[in-house]
């Protein structure tokens, strides 16, 4: 009774007791032998003490705290605690249930608490063989039997598939490794994409499309591919029956749906709307969509990648793009290459059409890009003098006879040309070989202020300018006069400007009729007389007597700045193609004759230019009429070549051909019946060895195929084709239609 009431003697003496209980190892095997005997004292100890854990927090945390070092440091004491909980887990049900919930609840809401179970759990799958094991069969179990676990795990798979590239990489290699070693595992896979293939319409098509992409870009799988197809023909009869039976299938479709003219002209109609459109990123020129494939930097060695490929033509939507950008959805979005360059890169090698090869052109500056035709002549250190024919449709141009060029004297062109402090002059220009010829190569207005701004440019940056001497003193300045003089003087200014003009012209007719010394003095006279001269410009309108004049009297210069220069060899000249179109080479680099790593033939360096993304060459009909030439003349050259290497030709007579008998007229008649002497003129377009032999093709096809019914010639209509101007306003850019195009815009 007083234990109960008296907190002081309870107190003292539950001390009393404790002490003797750890200081009298008698009373303490006394008391565990009688707790483990007895159970309503254990009963009753477990009671006292869950109730006074329960209301006494000091003496809850001390218990806490002695247990959990107890727990750390006394291994037996552990091992039997966490047997005890084992045992009590699996035999107390809701026991086991309060600590599920307990733990889902301490899980969600402690971070801390968490991330430490998810480490040991982590540990614990690693080192243990046992637990791994488990845990993978009750997976593996919960995924069979849950469907909402199921789903859940699949989404989560998924995302983390799409997120984490390292899963990503070690999913692929496990499913890889699983195929390879094991065999059931394969063959449910292999039902399961069969299956999937026939059910699924838009999983078979992507794979149709991944198929014939891989099919495209993989060598070794369009190998391997072609390989497997050849070996099940011939090892598969049914596998070969049924190809012969698609074949035939297909065959007799295709001449049904031939037979139908609406489905022709609707195939013919879908393939013409697409043209050279694709850039190669290796050559840069432009290719139909059949003779590239997307370039992918993995697919070549890392060095020949960087090198050889460019990303300058691919078009990246920027700010400056519209709503509706010209570029999107073409060809110009994504990154090409040939087939011919992908072949020489995948091989390890750079290609000889690779732009890196000495092929990369500059950047037009301002300077030469305002010139027009006949300023581009002027400026030229070579001018190629050719016979142009205008063709009777189309407004297009064909080219009689050799291409000449010339070199030309610039001293010519700044020192006969007047010039202005006024920017905006004007003048008629006729460029003609000599002087005294009536026609003329070209005929149009000149910007002397054009033509000394570009060949100050040249000077600075062309390599082959850096000698020629250019007249510094190309002036002729106007003087300055006030409101008041030209308002007094203005009828004797017109007179005197009126007769200055007319002695300009007796001057230059003059000058055109001969080429005595008389002829220098007479262009200083008309050089001091013009200058000063009020000169007509694009900004001031032209006097009403003086347009007179003009049209009774045709004041123009005459200029021939290659008159009495000889002609150069078009091959043999070192830079000719620089020097004859100084335009297109800025720098005067990378032309034909260059020096390259990679040998490359005159007429695939030609090709490579007139088929380039940069339209500057296609654009110049000088320019393709030039390079037409240098190519045949180059392939006559090499097949007179190749024919005296093979053997001489002989005389009827049985004797070899010597120098005596070619300058001996019978002679070379006798050749020219046994075409000795125009056999290697055969691959050159228009030649009568080459309609020979497509005359001899013609009469081959008659003896095989009959006598023909109809003998037809076509010529395209391409001016009234829309799709070629569509073509042409894509690879430009350019949004509008060509329907809605006027005849001139479309010239």
């Amino acid at each position: 009774m007083r234990y109960r009431k008296d907190e002081e003697f309870k107190a003292r003496k539950t001390s009393t007791l404790k002490r003797k209980y750890w200081e009298n190892e008698g009373t303490r095997l006394k008391k565990i032998k009688k707790y483990e005997e007895d159970q309503t004292y254990r009963d009753n100890l477990k009671q006292a003490g869950i109730k006074k854990y329960r209301e006494d927090k000091d003496y809850r945390d001390a218990l806490i705290e002695s247990g959990t070092q107890k727990y750390k440091t006394d291994e037996d004491y552990r091992d039997s605690l966490i047997r005890a909980g084992k045992e009590k887990y699996q035999e107390d049900k809701d026991y086991r249930d309060n600590l599920i919930q307990s733990g889902i609840q301490k899980y969600q809401e402690n971070d801390e608490y968490r991330e430490k179970l998810k480490r040991a759990s982590i540990y614990k799958y690693e080192e243990d063989e046992k637990h791994k094991k488990h845990v993978k069969q009750a997976s593996v179990q919960k995924y069979k039997e849950d469907e909402n676990h199921k789903k859940l795990v699949k989404q989560a798979s998924v995302q983390k598939y799409k997120e984490d590239e390292n899963h990503k990489e070690h999913v692929k290699l496990a499913s890889v490794h699983k195929y390879k070693e094991d065999e059931k595992h394969k063959e449910h896979v292999k039902q399961e994409s069969v299956q999937k293939y026939k059910k699924d319409e838009k999983h078979r098509e992507h794979v149709k499309q991944v198929s014939v992409q891989k099919y495209k870009e993989d060598e070794k799988h369009k190998e391997h591919v072609k390989q497997a197809s050849i070996q099940k023909y011939a090892d598969d009869d049914s596998h070969r029956c049924k190809v012969k039976q698609q074949t035939k299938t297909r065959r007799e479709n295709l001449k049904q749906e031939n037979k139908q003219i609406t489905e022709v002209i609707r195939k013919f109609k879908d393939a013409v709307q697409k043209g050279p459109e694709c850039v190669c990123s290796c050559c840069l020129r432009l290719f139909f969509e059949k003779q590239v494939l997307i370039c992918k930097k993995g697919s070549y060695d890392n060095s020949i990648y960087d090198s050889c490929t460019t990303e300058k033509y691919k078009h990246k939507c920027t700010d400056d793009c519209n709503t509706h950008c010209a570029f999107e959805g073409t060809c110009r979005t994504s990154l090409w290459i040939c087939y011919t360059c992908h072949r020489k890169m995948i091989k390890g090698k750079i290609p000889a059409d690779s732009f890196s090869n000495g092929l990369m052109l500059e950047d037009v500056p301002l300077e030469l890009k305002q010139l027009n035709a006949i300023e581009q002549q002027l400026i030229a250190l070579n001018i190629p003098f050719m016979k142009i024919m205008a063709l009777p449709k189309g407004g297009q141009k064909g080219v009689h006879g050799p291409v000449v060029c010339v070199p030309s004297d610039l001293k010519k062109v700044t020192t006969i040309l007047p010039r202005s402090e006024d920017e905006s002059l004007l003048l008629k220009v006729k460029l003609k070989r000599k002087l005294n010829y009536k026609g003329y190569d070209k005929y149009q207005f000149v910007r002397p202020n054009h033509l000394e701004q570009a060949l100050v440019y040249l000077k600075d940056t062309n390599v082959w300018y850096k000698d020629v001497a250019i007249n510094d003193e190309w002036i002729n300045p106007i003087p300055e006069v006030n409101d008041d003089e030209v308002v007094n003087d203005e009828s004797e200014s017109d007179s005197d400007s009126t007769e200055s003009v007319r002695n300009n012209e007796i001057q230059k007719d003059a000058s055109n009729m001969s080429k005595s010394s008389k002829e220098s003095n007479e262009r200083e006279e008309e050089s001091e007389q013009l200058r000063g001269v009020q000169l007509d410009t694009c900004l001031q309108p032209a006097d009403i007597g003086q347009e007179a004049l003009d049209l009774c009297f045709d004041q123009v210069f005459n200029l021939a700045p290659a008159e009495n220069n000889n002609p150069l060899s078009v091959l043999k000249e070192p830079g000719i193609e620089a020097k004859t179109f100084p335009v297109h080479f800025p720098s005067g680099k990378n032309t034909s004759d260059e020096d390259r790593d990679e040998k490359l033939t005159i007429g695939r360096y030609f090709n490579l230019r007139l088929m380039s993304v940069e339209n500057r060459f296609a654009r110049d009909t000088n320019y393709i009429f030039f390079s037409q030439y240098l190519t045949e003349l180059n392939s006559v050259i090499s097949n007179v070549q190749i024919s005296l290497r093979k053997q001489c030709p002989f005389s009827k007579e049985g004797k070899k051909v010597t120098r005596e008998m070619l300058c001996n007229k019978e002679t070379l008649k006798e050749l020219f019946k046994k075409d000795e002497a125009i056999k290697y003129l055969k691959p050159i377009r228009g030649t009568p060895p080459y309609w020979q032999s497509s005359q001899k093709d013609i009469f081959a096809m008659i003896r095989q195929l009959g006598v023909s019914t109809f003998f037809c010639s076509f010529s395209s209509a391409d001016f009234r084709w829309s799709e070629i101007i569509n073509i042409i306003l894509k690879q430009q850019g350019d949004t509008r239609n060509s329907e809605n195009m006027t005849w001139d815009e479309k010239m």
